[in-house]
């Protein structure tokens, strides 16, 4: 990875707080924001209680990937005028790009940790047609399902 992506000029400011107090006139969409905030962190709890930590192994690129595919979703639903229907779906795909920009900040800011190893749990490659293909759920990890021979 380039040194670039690691020089942390940036340092986090506001971890833990205090917080700016918002402008009278602006303390509305500060409340708001925090609203949004809150949905975000909690989509991240929620995937990555499922997904397990995998955007590690994606790396920036992955995730800046991941943010393409959902501008391009952006714009093609923007394209196409959407409706009432559609509104939930724009605000889905710009909260999983907040989460995924978060992501990026994380992994850029913090150096990568030694986690503890995966607790495998294998599931059978269904394109597989002997049978013998496993790969992890967790960690995607891959492996042949050992057999007997008579």
């Amino acid at each position: 990875m380039p040194d670039l992506l690691r020089a942390n000029s940036y340092k986090f400011r506001y971890t833990g707080g205090p917080f700016p107090v918002p402008a009278p006139e602006v303390e509305n969409d500060a409340i708001l924001f925090d609203h949004v905030l809150d949905e975000i962190k909690g989509l991240f709890r929620e995937r990555n209680n499922v997904y397990r930590s995998r955007f590690r192994q994606q790396g920036i690129g992955g995730i800046l990937s991941w943010i393409a595919v959902k501008m391009q979703r952006l714009s093609s639903l923007l394209a196409q005028g959407a409706g009432p229907d559609e509104d939930e779906d724009v605000t889905e795909n710009l909260l999983d790009i907040a989460v995924y920009a978060a992501l990026g900040a994380l992994m850029n800011y913090y150096p990568a940790q030694e986690s503890a190893p995966c607790k495998h749990l294998y599931a059978v490659e269904e394109d597989c047609h002997d049978g013998g293909n496993l790969h992890c759920l967790l960690c995607g990890d891959k492996s042949r399902l050992a057999t007997a021979h008579a």
